[in-house]
Order: C-alpha cells, then sequence, then structure tokens
C-alpha cells in the first residue's frame, strides 16, 4: 500500500512558554499578569494564560512536578529528579491535576520503573552512568541519583538493597580521592557534597555542604548551570538550623527564585522538591484561609487545595492586553501563572539568538557524487542534514541540539545497518557525548563546550512521502538555562 502523500502546510512557529510564582500579600499594590509577561508572549494573539491559586504554599512547589514530569531527556539526573514527583505523590496530587488522576497502583509502577531504569546504569565499580548505554561512572550524576534512591528507600519503596552498597562504596571511594585534590578542583562541592553526605548517612558532609552553600554569593542571577540550585539547599540548611521558623524561611526561599523563570530545569526543580521534602517533615498538611480580589471585582476565598482562574477569551486579543489583576485582601496568597503562546511570526530567517544561534543545510548528491544544497527531492531519495551552532558565551554546559524532521522524511539511525547500509559514515563535533536517532527528530547532547568553534551536528533522512511539507525550526537549548536558546529558519519541502 503507498504512503500517503504529505500535506501541504504553513511554516509552523514554535510554541513558547513562560510561568511565573508569585507571592501576594495585603497591602502590596495589585499584581497586573500582563506586565508579567516576555514581550514575544505579550504580542501572541493565540495563546492562553491559566493562573492558580492557594493559601497553601504547595502550589508552587506542584508546578515543578508538572515540569519534571514532562520533561522531554533522561540523563541519569533528569530520570531521578522525574522520581521525585511521585515519591511525594499524597501531598502534591491536590495541586497537579495530572498526578491527581493517578491511583497507587500506578505511582507505585511508575516509582518501580524509574528506579530499575536508574540501576540498568550501574557499572562495574558500583557507580551511575550519566547516560543510558555508556560504560563510565559519573560521580555528581551518582551522588544526586544515590540522594533521590535514598529518599525512597526511607518512604518504604523497594530499592534493590546490593546495589545500593555497591553505589555507596563507589561514592566513598571517589569521595576519599577527591579529598586530595586541590581545592579548585574537586567534584564534591556545596550540592554534590550534600548529595554524598546523604546517601551515605554522614552529617559531617551535608553540614560541610551547608556551610559552604551559606558562605556563597546571595546573587542568584550571577549563578550558572547547577549552582542555580543552591537558594534550595540554603532554605534546607535554615530548616535545619530553626524548624520553628519554617514559614519565615519557606517565604524568603520563594522570594529568591522571583520570577526568574531560567530554573525550570529538571536539576533545579529536582532541588526544589528536594527542599519540599525536608519542608513537609515539619508542615501539616492543612493551612488557614485566604482572600484574593481581581479586577472584575470577584472575590475568591482560597483553602488548602488549588482554585484555577481563567482570564477571558483571547483569542484575536494580544496577551498583553489582558487586564486581569490580583489583590491580597486577607492572609498570603500564592500564584502560579502559566502562559503558552504561539508568536505572531510565522517565518524564522535563522537569526532567532537567544545567546544561541543555530542555522540548518539540506543537501542531495548530485549525478557528480557532490552534495550540494537542495529544497527539492524526489520520494526514496537520502538526504544529508547539517546543524550549525554558534554561541555567545565563551563556555556553555548542557547543551541540546534538536530537529524535527518535516513529515515527508524520517530520520536514518546509523546504527541500525539495514537503515544506514551503502552511506557512508557522518562525523559529529566532538563536543556531543550523546546522541539519539529518532523517527521524526535526531538530537545531540554536549555537556562541556568550551571552545570558541562552532559544532556541527550532521545526520542522514529519507525521504519517504510525496508532497509538501514544512520543517519546524531546528532548536538549540542549555538544558539547565532554557531561556538560553536559538532557532533556525523553518523551510517548505517539495518532494514528488
Amino acid at each position: 500500500m503507498p504512503l500517503p502523500a504529505a500535506s501541504t502546510s504553513a511554516s509552523l512557529p514554535p510554541v513558547l512558554r513562560e510561568s511565573h510564582r508569585l507571592v501576594l500579600q495585603p497591602g502590596q499594590e495589585p499584581t497586573a499578569i500582563a506586565r508579567l509577561l516576555a514581550p514575544e508572549l505579550a504580542a501572541s494573539t493565540r495563546g492562553s494564560i491559566r493562573i492558580g491559586l492557594s493559601a497553601n504554599p504547595m502550589i508552587h512547589l506542584a508546578g515543578c512536578a508538572d515540569f519534571l514530569c514532562g520533561y522531554p531527556y533522561g540523563c541519569t539526573e533528569q530520570t531521578s529528579s522525574a522520581l521525585l514527583p511521585y515519591l511525594l505523590h499524597k501531598r502534591l496530587a491536590p495541586f497537579t491535576p495530572s498526578m491527581s488522576a493517578l491511583t497507587e497502583k500506578d505511582v507505585q509502577a511508575i516509582i518501580d520503573k524509574s528506579i530499575s531504569k536508574l540501576f540498568d546504569r550501574q557499572q562495574r565499580d558500583g557507580g551511575l552512568s550519566y547516560w543510558s548505554g555508556h560504560s563510565d561512572s559519573c560521580p555528581w550524576a551518582s551522588a544526586y541519583a544515590g540522594m533521590v534512591l535514598t529518599i525512597a528507600d526511607e518512604l518504604g519503596y523497594d530499592v534493590p538493597r546490593r546495589g545500593m552498597r555497591s553505589l555507596r562504596s563507589y561514592l566513598r571511594r571517589q569521595l576519599k580521592q577527591d579529598a586530595e585534590n586541590p581545592e579548585p578542583q574537586r567534584l564534591f562541592r556545596t550540592l554534590t557534597l550534600y548529595a554524598a553526605g546523604r546517601t551515605l548517612g554522614d552529617d559531617t558532609l551535608m553540614d560541610t555542604a551547608l556551610q559552604q552553600a551559606r558562605a556563597a554569593s546571595a546573587d542568584v542571577a550571577a549563578r550558572r548551570g547547577r549552582d542555580r540550585a543552591l537558594p534550595d539547599l540554603l532554605f534546607i540548611s535554615s530548616l535545619r538550623k530553626a524548624p520553628g521558623e519554617r514559614h519565615t524561611a519557606l517565604l524568603t526561599w520563594l522570594r529568591s527564585r522571583g520570577h526568574d523563570y531560567r530554573h525550570r530545569s529538571s536539576w533545579s526543580g529536582g532541588w526544589t522538591l528536594l527542599a519540599l521534602a525536608e519542608y513537609l517533615k515539619l508542615e501539616p498538611a492543612d493551612t488557614a484561609p485566604a482572600t484574593v480580589r481581581t479586577d472584575s471585582g470577584q472575590q475568591l476565598t482560597l483553602g488548602n487545595g488549588i482554585t484555577t482562574l481563567t482570564p477571558p477569551d483571547t483569542r484575536g486579543t494580544p496577551l498583553r492586553d489582558l487586564a486581569t489583576t490580583l489583590t491580597a485582601t486577607q492572609g498570603t496568597v500564592y500564584a502560579n501563572v502559566h502562559v503558552r503562546a504561539l508568536p505572531e511570526t510565522t517565518h524564522f530567517p535563522g537569526v532567532t539568538e537567544k545567546g544561541l544561534q543555530v542555522t540548518r543545510l539540506y543537501e542531495k548528491k548530485s549525478a557528480d557524487g557532490i552534495w550540494r544544497p537542495a529544497t527539492e527531492f524526489a520520494v526514496g531519495d537520502v538526504i544529508r542534514i547539517t546543524l550549525t551552532c554558534a554561541k555567545m558565551d565563551d563556555e556553555v554546559e548542557y547543551l541540546v541540539l534538536e530537529d524535527y524532521l518535516p513529515a515527508s522524511m524520517e530520520a536514518i539511525n546509523p546504527d541500525i545497518p539495514s537503515q544506514a547500509a551503502g552511506l557512508e559514515p557522518l562525523d559529529w563535533s566532538l563536543a556531543f557525548d550523546h546522541r539519539e536517532y529518532l523517527a521524526d527528530r535526531v538530537r545531540g547532547f554536549c555537556t562541556r563546550w568550551a571552545t570558541r568553534d562552532v559544532v556541527n551536528l550532521r545526520y542522514y533522512a529519507r525521504v519517504k512521502r510525496a508532497g509538501t511539507a514544512t520543517a519546524p525550526p531546528a532548536s538549540a537549548q542549555l538544558m539547565y538555562e532554557p531561556q538560553c536558546y536559538g532557532l533556525s529558519e523553518n523551510q517548505v519541502i517539495t518532494t514528488k
């Protein structure tokens, strides 16, 4: 049976998202939601805003659960972080619709699968590799995963005893070796040191890490990568020092996040839930009520659960023109604002730069054996696709470069002989340390990119359908700093 033709479609813009967490108290100026938005979202006429309100601060932290449950990548840290929401399911479910629909049996199955997935990466030395299929252990990811697995064990879930003993032995050896390194070169510092101490049940290591966190700079905006989670460790430190002042510590912690949604990474989201786990040991489930007033005069009484507020229909109206405001009239009001929008433009000429720039090239081999740029192909053609990424900073960490194919093509996996037969190997830049070939997209991961050179991702695709289709923009993004991204142009591809 022949494949259906690919449909003709207009250029597809990427979906832009934004999240804000607010703490409102009586006496403050009304908060206009539209003023929080970035210009690209504020100008959109094809967007939506969803506001969640509660008297319980758990509403802020449940947003991390939603984010982690839907995180698209799966290294050892990200798999560990995604396990945390399910370990805290009973307390988070009232604030997370997707989690409230899960039964205890569902949660148990997800937890068991995640634990098994982590231990599938255990190496002969006891450590865990950073990616599935890798043969070397990653010390910091092993410490972090060990901490999450320790919490799972404390909550009564089935964690392999032998695997944990081997993992703890690995961490002890790594800590001993690391102590012999000069101070600036040590792998186990602050967050990773705390994770190792939590895994080993070593109060001295944890106290040392907490002292380092307290001595660190309070300038969250200046922190990069994994250091963005330091406020969570400072919160844990406050809870340990003065559990009776936990409410004041909680507000200080939430304000330290502010409106900076750059923390929206699996690492930082995971540490947020780890800090939450420490807070919940001290905090009862119920909270005092609060009230909030909207610009329309509506007065809402908020309790321990979540109240959802959706602004009027925004179709055809820029989001910046919304007049929705919130004013706390009694008690402390916690609000989550989730925005999703398509930008007004549908053309991306390769200059969309938010710290990264991506260009994409489609090539077809001509009769003389030379690969040349092309936009028209025939069914059965093999296409060579090259992504080139440049950066503004001298050094970046945890880059993901991803390319979605048009509906008329599918990626060729070079690791499958039946797909790659007769094709010459294609080299990627050495900076990439993990690759994934999926039917509809290809992506590469770079842990550290320190040179000033550009990086290239190159792969083959095969044309499988006739018609006209649009290739969405290729994207580059820092996994732990997703506001740093770049988009290529989108391209119309014609196949016969």
